[in-house]
């Protein structure tokens, strides 16, 4: 015997009604029945169809949520156009706004894009003038540093020139900073100096060096102070070519400071 839910089951997928068939299929008679036009479908076919009608309810309701909105924003804005798309939307708002300021479309297109360009440009112009003040920042700082950092290398028993007159004319021959490691060094060139065995030359010793070339010390048994004179420049030692170019305001790091410097080293 047939249970009753294979009977509702067989209903069911049939379109018959559950007695009709148990009617039909016991007769010993010859029976004729009309079946519905029914689709079976498996399971994933069954999913599938419930997706794509999902997908298709979900459209179409976003469809009319978006018609809905268009119609609410004409309505604010007092616009009249046909058509229920954003494009018709946007374009009549446009439009409004145009004849709201009582001037033709290009010119206010072009009024846009002037102040477009201005803004740019201040903008520019304040980036540009802020990375100037932050190099500006740097370099007196990173000069601060080096010249606190020089003035603990510089000989003693300086002779015929003070300390910063030394070191003014020291930063006219060489370049000092750090290296990658973090070392001061005298550099040439953006170069490290190095000795005959590719040793860095330490600052003290290029300094002192220096001076003893320039007969500003006494330490090699030479001395160094012109009480005479020299008879071209007039200056007896480098003490008074600093006081003159300090009097006559010329930049002891100048073409005509150099000049002068080179001069009176060159009669030494």
């Amino acid at each position: 015997m047939i249970k009753d839910e294979i009977w509702q089951e067989l209903a069911t997928r049939s379109g018959i009604a559950a007695d009709k068939l148990k009617e039909v299929i016991t007769s010993e008679s010859e029976e004729t029945i009309e079946l519905s036009n029914v689709t079976i479908l498996n399971d994933e076919e069954l999913e599938t169809f419930k997706e794509t009608i999902g997908k298709a309810s979900a459209k179409a309701g976003a469809k009319t949520m978006m018609e809905m909105e268009i119609k609410a924003q004409r309505d604010k804005y007092g616009l009249e156009f046909e058509g229920k798309t954003i494009e018709n939307l946007l374009q009549s708002f446009a439009e409004k706004q145009v004849a709201a300021a009582k001037i033709e479309p290009n010119k206010k297109v072009s009024e846009a894009l002037e102040s477009v360009k201005n803004i740019q440009k201040t903008y520019e112009t304040d980036m540009a003038a802020r990375d100037k003040i932050i190099a500006e920042k740097d370099r007196i700082l990173n000069d601060f540093k080096t010249n606190g950092e020089l003035r603990n290398h510089i000989p003693e028993g300086l002779i015929g020139i003070d300390r910063n007159d030394f070191l003014t004319i020291a930063k006219t021959k060489a370049q000092f900073g750090y290296d990658d490691e973090g070392n001061f060094v005298v550099m040439e060139n953006g170069k490290v100096k190095r000795d005959k065995m590719e040793n860095p030359i330490s600052p003290k010793t290029w300094l002192t060096d220096l001076a003893i070339e320039k007969k500003w010390t006494s330490s090699n048994g030479r001395g160094g102070n012109n009480q005479n004179g020299d008879p071209d420049t007039g200056f007896k030692t480098m003490n008074d070519l600093f006081k003159h170019m300090d009097k006559n305001k010329i930049n002891p790091q100048g073409l005509e400071g150099e000049k002068l410097i080179a001069e009176f080293n060159n009669k030494k």
